[in-house]
Formats: C-alpha cells, structure tokens, sequence
C-alpha cells in the first residue's frame, strides 16, 4: 500500500506544485491496436472527451492511450477546450468526462470540496442531453476529484465517497491495500452485465483491479464493481474521509440515455509510474494479469447501444 499511496500523493503533489517532470507517463510499450474492430476505421459513434475543466489526465495528456484504444475499434474521438452548451453534445454519442477538477494544476494550491467545476447550466445540459438519448462515461477519483465531479453525480443521484478507498482483504499483493480486487471467483464483479462479459466471444473479463479512487453509490444502477466489506475510505492530503459507498463502477439508464460511472480513472491510462524505490509499476490497461483494455473497450460497447434493451 505504501507505494501505491506514495505515487498517488506524489503525482497530486507534483501537478498542483506545477511541476512538469511527473512520476508516471504513458507506457510507450503499450499496444493500443483493437485485433477486431468492433466498427469500419472512422464509422463508429462519436466520442467526445471533456477537456475544458481542468481535467488533468487531458492536459497531461495521459487519456492518449484511451484516445488510441478507441480508435483503433472505429470510434472517432476529439477533446472539447470550452463549456458544455447544448450545440458541442448535439452530435455526439458519447461524453466522457475524467478527472475534472476547479483549480488547473500549477495555478493554485487552496483546494475546495465547494470549488464549482460544471456550472449549474452545464450540469443541466449534461443531464437533459443523457436523458434524451445520449450515453456519458463520468470518473471521479480520490480527493480532491471526488469532491469536484459530485454535483454533476448528484444530478444522476450518484454519490461519491471523499478520500482514497482501500480494501484491506481483496487486493493485489504488488500494488497493496491501495487496489481493491474485484473478480467472479471472490463475487465482487458483476458478470450478470454486459460490461463485464462482453458482447462477442472471448470478450469476457474475470478480474480487474483498481487504483485508489472513491466509492459511489447509486440505488437505481447496476453495480458492475461491488466493494467488498472490507474496503475502506481514508483520509488523503486533499480532502475526506467522508461518506463511503458499495461500488467502484455504476451502470444504468437515464431516461433514454445511458450513464456509466467510475470511481478511479486510471483503468483506462496505461501508464509507467515510479515508486519512492525507483521501481517502475505499470497502472491501468498495460497492468499485466488483469485486462482493462477489454473492459474499456466492453464500456463502450454498452454505451454506444442508445435506445436498445440491456
């Protein structure tokens, strides 16, 4: 647990000091190419990524092997740099929004959890749009990214937890208490959803692990990642513990839209990170023994099919 806690800090300390010579980068070893496409190069629904929120995985350009991963299963994938209107969502299947946040790193240190990110109007935007039919993919993370997304959680009667959430039972041994283990033989991940087991063969993930992040909880959604009993929400630098919740992955339906909410967003980066030894771990879709670049791709593939039965 001590590395993984480390880096974590280590990187929040790092981005609001404004240095630039982070602890972690994108793993060049990485293969973002998708064997079967699940769409035609360029034919397939629209993803917008939100990048005018101080979303710090965009700025550091840390959603680059997201960007790749979805491409390269047909998707056509661009960054939004302004506010939300109703105009940049009307043609645009999927939003997603990671790691916002209402300070950009570098520029301030005092942290919020009442700092607006979404304006009362975006927030309302974002929801009328879902509920019409369009599908968002929404992150938040460990303090203080919890505290900035849950206004707009709260509009889809999601909650998230302030703090890091560790599970002191079902976890990696390399990683530590810091990444909860969810899989079908300890019964923590979801294989009744879609999500979990794909649409075609070989699809089918049996176990992930997260990084840190917060718990959510929503009663009238899908629960694909239950925390277990043993979890536990602590204290971090920048804010919590407060509150706590069953689930690091909600799913579900908002009107005739589609919402997918994650409670860490390093399962869909690929980074290389540092730990205070020097060694180097692998965090997110090039994590070796657990295959997230199949449950992002398996995300998407719920969320792009609008208007039909789970």
């Amino acid at each position: 647990m001590k590395k993984l806690t480390y880096d974590l800090l280590l990187f929040a300390i790092f981005l609001i000091s404004g240095c630039t010579n982070l602890p972690m980068k994108n793993d060049p070893s990485f293969d973002p190419n998708v064997e079967s496409p699940f769409f035609t190069k360029g034919s397939g629904p629209k993803i917008l990524i939100d990048g005018g929120h101080n979303n710090a995985f965009v700025d550091y350009d840390l959603i680059e092997p997201f960007i790749k991963v979805a491409r390269s299963d047909g998707y056509t994938v661009d960054i939004s740099k302004g506010i939300v209107t109703s105009d940049l969502l009307s043609d645009i299947n999927i939003f997603v929004i990671i790691t916002a946040n209402s300070f950009r790193w570098g520029k301030e240190v005092e942290i919020s959890e009442n700092d607006e990110v979404f304006t009362s109007k975006e927030i309302e935007i974002i929801y009328n749009w879902v509920y019409q039919g369009g599908s968002l993919l929404v992150f938040s993370e460990h303090a203080p990214f919890d505290g900035a997304i849950n206004p707009l959680l709260q509009k889809f009667n999601i909650y998230s937890s302030i703090g890091v959430i560790i599970d002191t039972v079902h976890f990696d041994k390399e990683y530590g208490f810091g990444s909860p283990k969810f899989s079908i033989k300890n019964g923590l991940l979801n294989d009744s959803h879609q999500i979990v087991n794909g649409i075609r063969e070989g699809e089918k993930v049996d176990e992930i692990i997260t990084f840190g992040g917060s718990a959510l909880k929503g009663e009238s959604f899908t629960n694909i990642l239950k925390l277990s009993q043993n979890s536990l929400n602590v204290g971090h630098p920048f804010g919590g513990p407060s509150g706590h919740g069953d689930s690091q992955c909600l799913a579900g339906y908002v009107g005739r839209g589609r919402i997918v909410a994650f409670g860490d967003s390093n399962g869909f980066t690929a980074m290389q990170m540092q730990d205070d030894n020097g060694n180097t771990q692998a965090i997110g879709m090039n994590t070796e023994g657990y295959n997230w670049k199949q449950f992002v791709l398996n995300t998407l593939h719920w969320l792009s099919q609008n208007n039909q039965t789970q």
